[in-house]
């Protein structure tokens, strides 16, 4: 079931910091599973296997009609060994996210604030699943995804330490808006990160942590499929968009493309799979694969064309409610010569009249230029997803529509660049992918 990793590694993680960390002691019980479950939005199974795990690792024993009990016993200067090892790795990644954390969450919170207040019914969720549920009112995967990896990435800010999620939740029974609730959280969670910092000045030395590897933030998406095959095929359908396979030619033989993308010949036949349900590609017995570009041949009844279209219209989601932030702190850091190149890049795609290269051309200046780390993270992955959307698009517009249906944009934000109107770039770019976002979703509809 789609999401049930990622929760039961939520699960897991959530109840293995407050032990290891020393906010659950020895002989605490852990609360009750149904409790767990409505926490967590997940079904009792879930917790189930995350409290097996716990125990597996020697932090928990489970008994029949007995709540899960923390065996783990630990003193003081354990626990914070314990947290000085988890923490000091990530010293910097964690850092980044709190300067420039609020590009993706304060928009992607907002809107889904927005959905949830007109949705809700009764009063608001229980504190540990707050932010889960405001978020999960947006009805976007990768939102969820990414809001669970930040979390875990952070170890739960703290766990939460000065209940930031409760006062957010009194400001807002209370009848407070969104700014003045997320004022209320921001403020308990600004005294769990000072009280980190300072804690992560003395234990680097005191750990002999000094030379130790950093850990950054990585977003993983997970998938009812292997993950491989969509990553391999946004890559070849890049490549075919550039030309280095032309419409016509043969993709290279299996083993050379297992050897080159380092995975199984397998791997590469199920990416081969996926690329003829998009329409990009056909295998011909004796003879190879050709590179077809035919949306006509686009097959959605299968689940894994499904899925990559499904990531495809949430990636354009959820670029269209953090680009405007994004573009803005991008844009405002990055050098001229930089936002010359860039122009110039726009130039050239309009010239040949390649518009819908577009999205590839921007998403590689903000993943190349942005300062943050976390930013620049999770737009690579977006623009990665985007590229199996390309056949559905080509299908939508018709090929003679494709160039001019972009062109304008293209056109708009390269006068933009050269005027330095960063205001009206970033707006730009999210009216235009809202109304993607929309035009895409009417179209799958239809399908």
């Amino acid at each position: 079931m789609e999401g049930t990793y990622e929760r039961y590694k939520l699960i897991y993680d959530y109840y293995a910091a407050r032990i290891c960390f020393g906010r659950c002691a020895f002989g605490d019980s852990l609360p009750a599973i149904p409790r767990i479950a409505s926490e967590f939005h997940v079904a009792v199974p879930t917790v189930r296997s995350a409290l097996a795990r716990l125990e597996a690792d020697g932090l928990i024993r489970v008994e029949a009609k007995k709540a899960a009990r923390v065996v783990y016993r630990a003193g003081p200067a354990r626990f914070r060994e314990n947290a000085a090892r988890y923490f000091v790795p990530r010293r910097e990644g964690i850092l980044d996210i709190v300067r420039t954390g609020g590009l993706l969450y304060d928009p992607l919170w907002e809107a889904g604030l927005r959905t949830w207040n007109r949705e809700r019914t009764g009063a608001p969720p229980a504190a540990a699943g707050f932010s889960l549920t405001v978020l999960s009112s947006l009805g976007n995967h990768l939102v969820m995804n990414l809001c669970w990896e930040m979390i875990r990435y952070l170890c739960f800010p703290l766990l939460d330490a000065h209940g930031a999620a409760e006062d957010c939740l009194r400001e807002l029974r209370a009848g407070g808006d969104a700014d003045r609730a997320k004022r209320a959280c921001l403020a308990g969670w600004k005294q769990d990160i000072d009280e980190l910092f300072a804690f992560l000045e003395t234990a680097r030395a005191e750990y002999t942590l000094e030379d130790v590897r950093p850990v950054p933030f990585e977003w993983n998406i997970y998938r009812q499929r292997p993950q491989l095959r969509y990553s391999i095929a946004s890559r070849i359908i890049r490549e075919i968009l550039e030309e280095r396979y032309p419409v016509g030619s043969f993709l290279p033989s299996l083993p050379r493309m297992a050897e080159r993308f380092g995975v199984a010949v397998s791997t590469i036949r199920r990416t081969l799979d996926l690329l003829a349900g998009l329409g990009v590609a056909a295998s011909f017995q004796g003879k190879g694969t050709r590179v077809l570009m035919d949306p006509r041949r686009i097959d959605f009844s299968k689940p894994e064309v499904r899925e990559a279209l499904g990531l495809y219209a949430e990636s354009l989601e959820f670029l269209a409610l953090t680009v405007r932030k994004v573009s803005l702190f991008t844009l405002e850091a990055a050098s001229g010569e930089t936002l010359d190149r860039l122009a110039e890049r726009f130039a050239r795609i309009r010239e040949e009249k390649k518009s819908y290269l577009v999205f590839e051309a921007y998403l590689a200046f903000i993943t190349g230029a942005c300062p943050s780390a976390a930013v620049r993270q999770c737009y690579r992955k977006l623009n990665e997803l985007l590229a199996c959307g390309y056949p559905a698009t080509l299908r939508r517009l018709g090929e003679n529509r494709l160039d001019n249906a972009f062109s304008g944009t293209i056109a708009q934000a390269e006068a933009d660049l050269r005027a330095r109107d960063f205001e009206r770039i970033a707006a730009g770019w999210q009216v235009f992918l809202e109304s993607e976002a929309e035009r895409f979703r009417a179209f799958a509809t239809r399908q």
